[in-house]
């Protein structure tokens, strides 16, 4: 079983790969209320009034928990 193997059959979701396969470009811990981590850098093309989807995601997941709220569904 080689390390990635592992990760996925502990909860790690890797849910972006590179064109070719052999780069994970976004992973995602689906047992928490929010994570997500990436390679690109959304905050370049994130604006105020039109955030990235991570943005957007990660301000929803923050707005639910501080208001008792379930875990969002994406």
């Amino acid at each position: 079983m080689d390390y990635l193997d592992k990760l996925e059959k502990d909860g790690l979701v890797f849910s972006g790969k590179s064109t070719d396969g052999k780069r994970m470009e976004i992973l995602e811990l689906p047992n928490h209320f929010f994570f997500f981590a990436s390679q690109f850098h959304g905050e370049f093309k994130s604006r105020p009034v039109k955030p990235e989807p991570e943005y957007y995601g990660f301000i929803k997941a923050c707005l639910c928990k501080k208001l008792g709220k379930a875990k969002p569904e994406f």
